[in-house]
């Protein structure tokens, strides 16, 4: 301590004998007072908002790129199933997967592109894949499409 406040605690003391002076005079023996621990307690309580808050988020992306992971593979093995499994026909069809994700498939012909050769009739293809799903109360979509090519042979002796 310094001399001066040596001083004066020895001042107080004399003055007020029996009292407890020391405390006001060194502040390293106190504790924390009602307003400080209340604002611990705000700022604490502010953090974990925020951290419970982004936590939050993260789980509603972390869905929302799984919910469009398993769209973007409906979609792909319905592309993959055009010309084995779904012919090439011009129009739309629809159905529902097995785990509630429904789709739309669209073939249409482009006008340019067919082309004969020989025996075969060559013919570009636009196919449009759309899967819809829920989440929560809203509809979400999204859509694939491609150029795909269909060589389909003539009967013979046509040309």
């Amino acid at each position: 301590m310094t001399s001066s406040r040596i001083r004066l605690q020895r001042q107080c003391t004399e003055q007020h004998p029996g009292k407890y002076v020391n405390k006001r005079l060194n502040r390293s023996q106190d504790g924390f007072t009602l307003v400080e621990v209340l604002v611990a307690f705000v700022i604490l309580g502010l953090t974990l908002t925020v951290m419970m808050e982004a936590m939050g988020s993260s789980a509603r992306h972390l869905t929302d790129a799984s919910n469009y992971l398993r769209a973007a593979i409906h979609g792909e093995s319905l592309m993959e199933s055009i010309g084995t499994e779904k012919p090439f026909r011009n129009g739309s069809s629809s159905g529902k997967f097995e785990d509630g994700f429904r789709w739309t498939l669209t073939l249409q012909p482009l006008e340019i592109s067919a082309i004969d050769r020989g025996s075969s009739r060559i013919t570009l293809w636009n196919v449009q894949v759309t899967i819809f799903w829920l989440d929560g109360s809203k509809e979400k979509h999204t859509r694939f499409e491609t150029l795909r090519l269909n060589g389909e042979r003539s009967a013979e002796g046509s040309t």
